[in-house]
């Protein structure tokens, strides 16, 4: 029996898991973008998925609530993950995504290859979110550095105190390294660099 394309959807990419269209399509080679449309619109009717935003869907089990799957419809759009980064959190959700802690559920801000000026405000299921276009060009190689440099930046001398250790480890792990950090600060403004040579952090590049 020829399986459907709900279940070869089901096994491809799994139950609750975020994917497009562009996903979608990559599970039936054999049909076209428009075939692709139409069939998840049909298992959109049926209630086989579920549509978080346009063009975004998921296989929904009911394990994960609303807000979970807001966060998660969010990330998928402007921040991404693997080959696909474009985006990390801004100020302090930073740091909370560093400890695994919730992130905020108001004030949330992302860097973003998305944005296309430099602070915009857009409306998620009631939430604002303001997006912020990135110093430098976000790509799977500069993320962890460019992420960091970026909170520096936006961080207070108490707020890079209060939060060393977590910092300290992120820098140890991500092996961040001193001579990229100069290289990328030349896109930052000049505050940054004077706040990572004050904080200790550039000092803690070099070893190791």
């Amino acid at each position: 029996m020829a399986k459907t394309f709900y279940s070869q959807l089901k096994a491809a990419i799994g139950a609750d898991t975020l994917f497009d269209l562009s996903m979608a399509s990559r599970v039936n080679k054999s049909m076209t973008p428009d075939a692709v449309k139409e069939e998840m619109s049909r298992l959109f009717k049926k209630g086989q998925v579920k549509r978080l935003g346009y063009g975004v869907y998921i296989i929904d089990t009911g394990k994960m609530d609303e807000e979970t799957l807001e966060n998660k419809f969010i990330s998928f759009r402007y921040i991404g993950v693997g080959k696909t980064v474009c985006g990390f959190y801004y100020g302090d959700n930073f740091v909370r995504n560093l400890k695994g802690a919730a992130l905020t559920k108001t004030g949330l801000e992302i860097v973003t290859n998305k944005a296309t000026s430099g602070k915009k405000s857009i409306y998620q299921f009631g939430r604002r979110i303001v997006l912020r276009k990135p110093y430098a060009k976000i790509t799977p190689q500069n993320i962890s550095l460019l992420s960091f440099l970026t909170y520096i930046s936006y961080a207070n001398e108490e707020e890079l105190k209060r939060n060393y250790s977590v910092l300290a480890n992120y820098v140890r792990e991500e092996h961040l390294s001193a001579p990229e950090a100069i290289e990328l600060l030349t896109h930052f403004p000049g505050k940054t660099a004077k706040a990572l040579l004050g904080s200790g952090f550039y000092k803690l590049m070099w070893k190791h």
